[in-house]
């Protein structure tokens, strides 16, 4: 026999944030807490994605000085900063193409570009179907990037001009995450 329960917008809302994305339904989430408390656990409940606002930052383990960095698959950004001013919308591409803008006055001509922007670009307008982001500032079109090779073009530029950046992130709770569950934190 099934019941049929109606859940408040706020709550729903709530479950959302503990749901692995597109593997969880309201149901599955319900069973895996339920699961999870009856087994005497707490606070968060193994396979399910621990909510990012819940997180205390402090908590984030610091990856900056690895060498290589760790695999950034399966990450959700939860901040960046570049210098003291936070992203206004953070993404790992984000912080690529405004890296990438703040190098205007610093650049003489294509081999400057070509030393401070290690990740595919074209000069001029590219085709936005294809991923390109146009930067006016330079003169070239970026294109998007991965979560790993966004960083790496975005870290190099950070270095290249002297310009602090931080990133947050979590990784998601999937079969290929480096650190499933882990907050981290990069900077450059």
């Amino acid at each position: 026999m099934s019941h049929t329960v109606e859940i408040p917008d706020d709550l729903f809302s709530r479950l959302q944030q503990w749901a692995e994305p597109l593997v969880d339904n309201t149901v599955s989430l319900i069973a895996k807490l339920a699961d999870y408390y009856e087994a005497g656990h707490s606070p968060a409940p193994p396979n399910v994605v621990s909510p990012a606002s819940t997180a205390p930052r402090s908590a984030a383990r610091d990856f900056s000085g690895a060498r290589p960095p760790p695999r950034l698959t399966h990450t959700k950004v939860l901040s960046m900063q570049i210098g003291e001013a936070p992203l206004r919308k953070p993404s790992w591409n984000g912080l690529l193409f405004e890296l990438a803008r703040r190098a205007q006055g610093r650049v003489n001509g294509n081999d400057e570009i070509r030393r401070l922007v290690i990740v595919n670009y074209v000069s001029g307008k590219g085709d936005p179907s294809k991923g390109y982001h146009f930067i006016p500032q330079l003169g070239i079109s970026v294109q998007g990037q991965d979560a790993n090779y966004a960083w790496k073009g975005a870290a190099h530029l950070a270095r290249e001009l002297n310009i602090p950046v931080a990133a947050e992130f979590v990784w998601m709770d999937k079969p290929g995450a480096a650190h499933p569950g882990v907050i981290g934190r990069l900077t450059a």
